[in-house]
């Protein structure tokens, strides 16, 4: 899972949508106490809207960086603003919390910045820097009116670039170790998959087959039923190694009954994948049935890979040879 700073901070979550209302409050506080000294009130009321929107959208959930659709949203939103609430202010003297729209529209370019789109958030200060300048020398004023109201937020927004870089470092660092961890611990989990197929392969091997290597060891005369004996287990151990989910209890005995009346069975499992239990048991009870019946020849029962119509092979040689094919239930493999 890739960490970002916007999921560091848990943007989308409780606590943030709560300091995203604290921001929306404040502005509101400091802006509707000013709408008797504007020019005109409406325009001011519809700067307020825009600016909730565009918080709102800002605030959504979503992996860094943040969608650049909406990004262009949201520039368009602060120029937007950035205009009606210009035009407002009084030609002349200063406005007081009247300019609240430069600390409003400068939130949006922090957080811009902030969820990765900082040359974005740049463009929309020069933006509004240029639309205010503008409006300073419509009205009269002097130029540098309109540049103190925007330089100062300056620093705001360059905080903010620097705490989005310092944050996505951290960020990658911590996607890293993260990686790492998940990297060590399914390394630690095949480890002990392979430690305990160990154990169950030497359980079984030291179940069926500790009597015969022992009487090997102890190099006495093996006559031809003990050898045969040898031939059942290396039989039994072959079918672990290749049968796969064949060698169940009720197969793997009769397996050896029809080896012991002089048949050959071969079980081989080709899916590498987990069979459901339906086309298990369909599986199972065409080969017992086969088993059942086979006295002398060979039988070869082949899982196959997943993804066909067909879901395993028997092929029967005894007195005719034939091929049986065991159909895929329920049409999923």
């Amino acid at each position: 899972m890739k960490t970002d700073p916007s999921s560091l901070l848990r943007l989308g979550h409780a606590p943030a949508r709560l300091f995203v209302a604290m921001i929306i409050a404040s502005v509101l506080v400091f802006a509707l106490p000013t709408l008797g000294t504007v020019k005109s009130t409406w325009p001011v009321i519809v700067a307020l809207v825009l600016f909730i929107v565009g918080a709102l959208i800002m605030a959504q959930r979503h992996p860094d960086p943040f969608p650049l659709g909406r990004a262009y949203i949201v520039l368009g939103i602060a120029g937007a603003i950035t205009v009606l609430v210009d035009w407002n202010l009084p030609d002349t003297g200063w406005a007081g919390y009247a300019t609240w729209n430069f600390g409003a529209v400068n939130w949006f370019l922090f957080f811009l910045c902030f969820r990765g789109r900082i040359p974005l958030g740049w463009l929309g200060f020069f933006m509004e820097s240029a639309i205010t300048v503008f409006w300073a020398v419509s009205v009269g004023r002097p130029y540098l009116d309109g540049v103190d109201l925007v330089v100062r937020h300056a620093g705001t927004l360059l905080m903010g670039t620097l705490f989005s870089i310092l944050l996505r470092r951290a960020a990658a660092r911590i996607t890293a170790l993260q990686d790492e961890r998940v990297a060590q611990v399914a390394s630690e989990s095949a480890a002990l998959t392979e430690l305990r197929e160990r154990e169950v392969q030497a359980a079984q091997l030291n179940r069926e087959a500790r009597n015969e290597l022992e009487e090997i060891a102890a190099g006495r005369y093996l006559g031809s039923q003990e050898q045969r004996g040898f031939e059942l287990v290396e039989a039994s151990l072959r079918d672990t190694l290749r049968g796969g989910a064949l060698k169940s209890p009720d197969v793997a005995a009769a397996a050896r009954a029809a080896r012991l009346r002089g048949a050959a069975v071969v079980l081989l499992d080709d899916r590498n994948d987990p069979l459901d239990a339906e086309n298990t048991s369909s599986v199972e009870a065409a080969v017992l049935a086969e088993l059942g019946t086979l006295v002398e020849g060979s039988l070869t029962v082949r899982l196959l890979p997943a993804g066909r119509d067909v879901v395993a092979t028997i092929v029967r040689n005894d007195e005719a040879r034939r091929r049986i094919d065991i159909p895929l239930v329920g049409g999923a493999s």
